[in-house]
């Protein structure tokens, strides 16, 4: 078995994981479902944090954490529709890979200004529901400084298939 078809076999047993605790979360207890399969890709990937945003087209039209495994404290900070990465994956509804963010334009490091944490690389990917762009998911920093691979954005695609049949 190689590498790579042994990380696939792993990311898909995560899913399994994740999508048991979700169908079996009671309703209070969704959020914390969530964060725990957010922290298991995280983990997975061998990433420094991540982030759950959501799109309030509706109301302002504004992205907004809405949470986020970091030591960077979110809280009250939101983006514009095609603002940073977030706001670009939101945008066009495809993943992103960013490997060295303070390269890539579409970055908002006023964020790292604002809260003091580094970025240095990403995957983001959209959280879609029908046709509907709803929100995105970020993985932040891969802690052995290789590039993200395919397989690493198809398992946040998964889990981001799994939080937007979950959310509202």
């Amino acid at each position: 078995m190689t590498k790579n078809t042994g990380k696939r076999t792993d990311y898909a047993q995560i899913i399994e994981e994740i999508t048991q605790e979700l169908q079996t979360a009671a309703a209070d207890a969704l959020k914390a479902a969530m964060q725990s399969g957010l922290q298991r890709v995280i983990c997975a990937i061998g990433a420094e944090s991540g982030s759950v945003w959501l799109y309030e087209k509706e109301k302002d039209g504004r992205i907004y954490p809405s949470f986020w495994i970091s030591n960077a404290d979110l809280s009250g900070l939101s983006l514009s529709l095609g603002e940073g990465v977030a706001g670009a994956v939101i945008q066009i509804g495809q993943p992103l890979i960013v490997n060295d963010c303070r390269s890539d334009e579409r970055w908002a490091g006023r964020f790292d200004q604002t809260t003091g944490f580094e970025t240095k690389s990403m995957i983001c990917v959209p959280l879609v529901r029908g046709q509907e762009v709803i929100g995105c998911i970020q993985i932040i920093n891969k802690k052995d400084d290789c590039p993200y691979q395919e397989e690493d954005v198809s398992l946040c695609e998964e889990f981001a298939a799994l939080v937007a049949t979950k959310l509202h």
